[in-house]
């Protein structure tokens, strides 16, 4: 792919994403990211990945979440359009958006695993604890302790 201007960005995103589609990458243009896309000049940034990650999994996964991203989508390609011609409007998005707003989702995401994971162990833990109180006071019992 060549390299683009950041005015010619949502055209070249909306090219990615046909093109993509036409490999069989189910992706639709309704998809994108658009205000991240704009403030970093392609949709291919990894920061863009972690937001498609969160949007996917804990936005679009319950009713209000569902809302939000549909109002999203209606409303910022208009502000993705400015936003790709003026780069320090760009550079400001950047610092002050998009940087917080991956930040929290992937302290959000890391704390949703981390709480899974102790749901998880918790239990294995108590069962292995106990195991090991039953057979020290076995031993105990045995030996005369």
């Amino acid at each position: 792919m060549s390299q683009c201007r950041p005015a010619d960005m949502n055209i070249y995103a909306k090219s990615f994403i046909e093109e993509k589609a036409v490999g069989h990458d189910i992706i639709t243009w309704q998809e994108g990211c658009f205000i991240a896309t704009a403030a970093y000049g392609s949709p291919l940034h990894r920061d863009i990945d972690v937001l498609r990650s969160f949007r996917d999994v804990y936005l679009k996964s319950n009713l209000i979440g569902n809302t939000f991203v549909n109002i999203y989508y209606l409303t910022s390609p208009p502000i993705a359009d400015v936003l790709s011609q003026h780069d320090k409007l760009r550079t400001s998005v950047r610092l002050f958006l998009i940087y917080p707003l991956v930040y929290v989702s992937q302290i959000f995401s890391n704390t949703i695993l981390a709480m899974i994971a102790a749901v998880c162990l918790i239990p294995i833990l108590l069962f292995v604890r106990r195991k090991n109180w039953r057979n020290v006071f076995l031993c105990r019992s045995c030996s005369g302790l």
